[in-house]
C-alpha cells in the first residue's frame, strides 16, 4: 500500500524533530554542566576543623547536610581532628580558617601567645558527669578511691581536678587518678573495676547508666560558667576573611535552629558522625544537648575567667592574658543587627 502525501510529510517532519532534538541534547547537556560548574565555582571554599564526635559538633555536621553552608556561599570541608589542641595548632599553623574546638585549647593557646578568638559558642556549661562504682554513696566516698583520667594536664584531666576541687576534695591528696586515656576507654576501665570513678560527658553518661555505673554527681546543676566548645578563628582573619565567617556563623546558626526542631533527622545524621548506634543514648543525648544548646551563642567572658583559674595552677603565664581578649562578639552583632537571628526563631504559634 502506498502512503499519501500527507503521511509521507508528518514522517519527515517527526524525523527531522527527531533528528533536531539528538543534536540539541548534548548542547543542553553541556549547559547544565556549565551552570554546576558556574555554582561551584562562586562558592568559597573553607576547611573546618572539629575536635569531638559527640553532639556539639551536631550545628556543623547539619548544616554541611542539609545544605546550609552551601546556600550562604560556601563549600566546607569537615575535618575531624581527635584533640582539641591540635585542632587549634590547625587554626595557627593557617591550615584551616575556622575551628570549633574546646575552651581550655584556646585558652592555652592565647597565653603562648597564638592570635585566637571565640567568635561563637556552642556549650557554655561545665558539660560533666562524675561516673562511679555503685558502691560508692557520697562524695567523701572518693577518699583514697583511684580515678581515670585522660592525660595530665589535658583539658578532661583539668576539668576532673576543678570538679573535684568544687567537692572539697584534693585532687593530689585526697584520691589517686590514673592515666587511662579516652572516655570511651575510661568507661570501660570503670566497668572492669579498673578504676572507681571517671569524668564523663553527656553521651558517655548516658552510655555508662545502660552499664548500671553511678552518676553520683551532675556538674551542670552547679551552674557553673564554662567555656567548653565553641567556634574559634584569629583575630586577624576577621578582617581578611569577615565575609566567609559570617556566611559560617549563618550556617552553624541554622544549624542549631534546625536541631531543635527537627529530632528524627538530627538524631540520624548524629548517629552518621558518631558512628554511634544505640538509639536509647542517641535519644537521651539529644535531648540533653537540645536544652543546652543557646538560641544566641555568644562566648562569655566569665566561661573564660573559670578556664583561667582551673589551669593556673600548672600554666605560667596565665595572669599576663586579659579573658575578654579570648572573646570576640562583633559577628554575631552584626547578625542580630540585620535581623538574620530574629529570623531563626519561630513565630508564635508556628
Amino acid at each position: 500500500m502506498r502512503s499519501s502525501p500527507l503521511r509521507k510529510r508528518r514522517i519527515i517532519n517527526l524525523s527531522t524533530r527527531l533528528l533536531d532534538l539528538y543534536f540539541k541534547i548534548p548542547f543542553v547537556v553541556i549547559a547544565i554542566i556549565a551552570i554546576a560548574s558556574n555554582e561551584a565555582a562562586s562558592q568559597t571554599r573553607v576547611k573546618v576543623v572539629y575536635s569531638t564526635i559527640t553532639p556539639p559538633s551536631a550545628p556543623l555536621w547539619i548544616a554541611k547536610d542539609k545544605g546550609f553552608f552551601q546556600r550562604e556561599g560556601l563549600s566546607v570541608d569537615l575535618v575531624y581532628v581527635e584533640s582539641g589542641p591540635r585542632s587549634v595548632q590547625a587554626l595557627v599553623s593557617g591550615d584551616t580558617l575556622v575551628t570549633a574546638s574546646a575552651g581550655v585549647a584556646v585558652a592555652n593557646a592565647k597565653i603562648a601567645g597564638a592570635d585566637v578568638v571565640m567568635i561563637a559558642d556552642l556549650v557554655n556549661v561545665f558539660p560533666f558527669f562524675l561516673a562511679t562504682r555503685s558502691d560508692i554513696a557520697s562524695p567523701s566516698d572518693l577518699k583514697g578511691k583511684i580515678g581515670a583520667t585522660q592525660v595530665f594536664g589535658s583539658g578532661g584531666d583539668l576539668a576532673l581536678r576543678m570538679g573535684l576541687r568544687s567537692l572539697g576534695l584534693d585532687p593530689n591528696k585526697d584520691v589517686q587518678l590514673r592515666v587511662i586515656g579516652a572516655s570511651n576507654v575510661r568507661v570501660q576501665a570503670l566497668e572492669n573495676g579498673l578504676v572507681d570513678f571517671a569524668l564523663l560527658e553527656p553521651m558517655l553518661m548516658f552510655q555508662a547508666k545502660r552499664s548500671n555505673l553511678k552518676i553520683l554527681v551532675d556538674f551542670t546543676e552547679k551552674g557553673i560558667a564554662y567555656q567548653h566548645i565553641g567556634i574559634i578563628t584569629l583575630a586577624s582573619s576577621l578582617k581578611q576573611n569577615r565575609l566567609p565567617l559570617l556566611a559560617f556563623l549563618k550556617g552553624v546558626l541554622k544549624g542549631i535552629a534546625f536541631y531543635k526542631r527537627n529530632k528524627h533527622e538530627t538524631v540520624a545524621i548524629i548517629s552518621k558522625y558518631s558512628r554511634l548506634h544505640d538509639l536509647a543514648v542517641l535519644d537521651s543525648s539529644y535531648e540533653w544537648f537540645r536544652k543546652i544548646f543557646p538560641d544566641t551563642p555568644y562566648p562569655t567572658v566569665e566561661g573564660f575567667n573559670t578556664i583561667f583559674n582551673m589551669i593556673a595552677e600548672n600554666r605560667k603565664g596565665v595572669a599576663s592574658v586579659d579573658p575578654k581578649s579570648l572573646v570576640d562578639r562583633t559577628l554575631l552583632d552584626e547578625l542580630a543587627a540585620n535581623g538574620f537571628l530574629r529570623s531563626l526563631v519561630p513565630e508564635s504559634g508556628s
